[in-house]
């Protein structure tokens, strides 16, 4: 913000000076420029800067809406974000700030800065067309006998920032919650072991069967956060190596064997042997390994099929893999939250196990690193499908 004031100031400065000094050598007033000197050649000549040019596009290229008006809120200045933040499309120079469709809280600042010569600082949200946060100061200047000669307005577009604010404080609010409820049960089967719960033999094993599952959830959950935070922290993945897909999906379908056969389900594999990709292979493993072990957790009956197969889009090769379940689907207003951290949706595991809700996340993050996407289709009482788009052979020019 302090930039935008300045520059903002700057060009103002410059207009006015620039102005002035035009009215004086139009009436003969103006001095003479000292030692002047004649034209240089044409191979020597410097082309004319023109600062009222750059101050505009200075101004239009800030991400700050900036306005500044006089002091009846005739609009003087205005840049092209403060016409995106407020949605203004119509002529708007010369018009009072009364007479353009801008919200209440802009003009109730401006009177109020025009009345108390202070900075005037407002935070508010609009509605329509769209649901933005505005964060708005309102500043004098040019005063002459305490009254102001204009004013400048500084906006903000603040929704994405507040959006951020809101996910990390209920990201934090559901770790808590995550972490205290292990970590509770624990305490309560020690403190029932001492007490001499460990003399029935019966009821000491059902206690530490319950403490190794609320350890292994904690452990987990552990592990899934120090996951996300190298997801966080790693800024992009630049592809290693060629890997053999058919090799790298059995190798985590391994993991998951026991699991299918205690349950029952169908394990399908349909992946070309020859295929191949250049990808960066543990984080390749991660994105499987979440995405499989989410369709076993809710699939109760039936088959978990994975299928991969090479596609062309754009000039450049990718390799599409696809793990459907026939699960109990997904709600349709489920859909665009799954991949939210800590999002647990109303479906229940098949285990009565609950997960950390940071899988599908992870996944999600893994392939944006890479370059690729994942997109769900599901339908409830039927099953589920996770695409899973990645890049199959090195970029033009790149790694």
């Amino acid at each position: 913000m302090p930039i935008a004031f300045f520059v903002v100031m700057a060009g103002l400065a410059w207009t006015v000076c620039r102005a002035r000094t035009s009215l004086l050598r139009g009436a003969g007033l103006g001095a003479p420029p000292k030692n002047r000197e004649s034209n240089p050649p044409p191979d020597e000549a410097v082309p004319p800067v023109n600062i009222s040019q750059i101050f505009d596009i200075l101004l239009d290229h800030l991400d700050t809406g900036i306005i500044v008006t006089g002091l009846t809120g005739r609009v003087l200045i205005i840049n092209s974000e403060a016409r995106r933040i407020l949605f203004l499309n119509g002529p708007v120079i010369g018009a009072r700030l009364s007479q353009l469709p801008v919200p209440y809280e802009i003009l109730e600042s401006v009177q109020s800065c025009i009345q108390s010569l202070t900075p005037q600082k407002k935070r508010f949200t609009i509605f329509y067309p769209t649901e933005r946060t505005i964060k708005l100061t309102v500043l004098s200047f040019g005063r002459i006998y305490e009254r102001a000669n204009g004013l400048l307005l500084i906006l903000e577009d603040v929704t994405e920032l507040n959006q951020a604010e809101k996910m990390k404080k209920d990201m934090i609010s559901s770790l808590s919650h995550e972490l205290r409820t292990p970590v509770s049960a624990i305490q309560a089967i020690c403190d029932a072991l001492f007490i001499g719960a460990d003399d029935d033999e019966h009821l000491r094993k059902e206690f530490l069967q319950m403490l190794r599952h609320q350890s292994e959830r904690l452990g987990q959950l552990l592990n899934s956060l120090l996951e996300l935070a190298r997801l966080e922290s790693t800024m992009s993945l630049v592809p290693k190596e060629e890997v053999w897909l058919k090799g790298l999906i059995d190798e985590v379908l391994s993991d998951f064997i026991y699991k299918a056969e205690e349950k029952g389900l169908q394990l399908i594999v349909t992946v070309p042997e020859d295929l191949m990709m250049h990808t960066h292979s543990t984080a390749t493993r991660h994105i499987l390994r979440n995405i499989v072990e989410n369709a076993l957790k809710f699939t109760s009956q039936g088959f978990v099929r994975i299928e991969a197969k090479e596609e062309t889009a754009g000039g450049e090769k990718w390799i599409g893999i696809s793990v459907e379940d026939s699960g109990p689907g997904i709600a349709p207003d489920d859909l665009d939250k799954i991949f939210l951290p800590f999002y647990q949706s109303g479906r229940l595991a098949t285990d009565g196990k609950k997960g950390s809700g940071l899988g599908l996340s992870i996944a999600k993050g893994w392939a944006e690193k890479l370059g690729g996407r994942i997109e769900v289709v599901s339908q409830v009482g039927v099953g589920s499908r996770f695409n899973i788009l990645l890049r199959a052979s090195k970029r033009h020019g790149g790694v």
